[in-house]
């Protein structure tokens, strides 16, 4: 079911006052009767609800015969309120900006709109696994695990580098909106999959499996809508709030849920030594690790088979729902997966 939620007044943290803003949210399965099988699954980096279904459904690792799925469409996607959709999020010099703050506090009012007073897990992937971790740390008794997965808690500086080139070519002034996006996809397409993938890809070039698989997507955007997710990620800091001014340690430290950090062997992204050390400021957490030349888009939608059921797995067994034969263990962990 697809839904609109909507948020009434909200101050976003840059200090624009809008009302009427929306989120656009889709459940998978039944609430039960106290409200606690919840699992929030927040959507990333140019991706809408529908792409979050890949792991979703009866059996699956998002188990929709124990639990309900809530995938909430990020501020800026297209989706949700958008510049593309609302105007209140369009300013003289381009799209308001949004942070994840304000992702997470209007995540909280749909939560009390659908009288979900704690979610058994939060699971997000990249820029939702930002989301979720932000989730933790504000609201830690109301978030039961987090599986964050290839996505760190603070957008490092090596990582805005890319975001700002990706930036400049959907704002360059004068140029066709389809260039404009396809010029964006090239350059994130270079880093999220790594240097092995290319090398050993022999049905096309590294330009042609861009042009076939990331400029389609990208081009399924509004500019300026892929232009506010860009800036979201770039700033994204989950202690860049109020609660925790800036110091990142206590925002990591104030996490009280369970929490697997997933991170990709050759995710130069997210690299592994950044999840595994966020991994460590946090109360009860782990890290674990995916062997995969996929990089960044490892056991994403349309990835890797192999990829895909390796996290199925580990997130079944992280919510609890399997325990795995000692074969499967050897299989997973040792071919797959293993500890950071």
């Amino acid at each position: 079911m697809v839904d609109d939620f909507d948020l009434g007044p909200l101050q976003l943290q840059s200090g624009l006052r809008t009302g009427g803003l929306r989120l656009r949210y889709e459940m998978h399965g039944a609430l039960n009767h106290d409200r606690s099988n919840a699992i929030l699954f927040p959507t990333w980096f140019a991706g809408r609800h529908a792409a979050n279904r890949w792991i979703i459904g009866s059996g699956r690792a998002l188990d929709t015969d124990r639990f309900c799925v809530v995938v909430v469409n990020a501020l800026g996607n297209g989706e949700s309120s958008s510049p593309s959709n609302d105007p209140q999020l369009l300013r003289q010099n381009g799209p308001a900006a949004i942070s994840l703050y304000d992702n997470v506090r209007a995540q909280q009012r749909l939560a009390g709109h659908l009288g979900i007073d704690r979610f058994e897990a939060i699971v997000g992937r990249s820029m939702g696994a930002q989301q979720a971790l932000q989730w933790a740390c504000l609201y830690p008794n109301r978030v039961g695990r987090v599986f964050a997965f290839c996505g760190v808690p603070r957008t490092t500086p090596h990582n805005r580098l890319l975001l700002e080139g990706m930036a400049e070519a959907l704002s360059t002034p004068d140029v066709a909106a389809e260039t404009r996006l396809a010029r964006a996809a090239r350059i994130y397409g270079a880093w999220c999959l790594s240097q092995e993938f290319f090398s050993r890809c022999t049905d096309a070039t590294p330009e042609q499996w861009i042009d076939r698989h990331l400029v389609p997507n990208f081009q399924a955007f509004d500019p300026l809508d892929l232009l506010t997710l860009v800036r979201t990620w770039q700033m994204a800091d989950i202690s860049a709030n109020p609660v925790f001014r800036g110091d990142l340690r206590n925002a990591l430290h104030a996490i009280q849920a369970r929490t697997l950090m997933l991170a990709i062997s050759h995710d130069l992204i997210f690299p592994p030594h950044d999840i595994e050390t966020a991994s460590h400021c946090l109360r009860n957490g782990e890290s674990a690790l995916l062997v995969s030349n996929w990089g960044h888009r490892a056991a994403a939608p349309g990835g890797a088979p192999h990829d895909i059921a390796a996290l199925e797995a580990t997130l079944k067994r992280f919510l609890g729902t399997c325990r795995p034969s000692w074969q499967e263990r050897l299989s997973l962990w040792g071919a797959n997966l293993s500890p950071v």
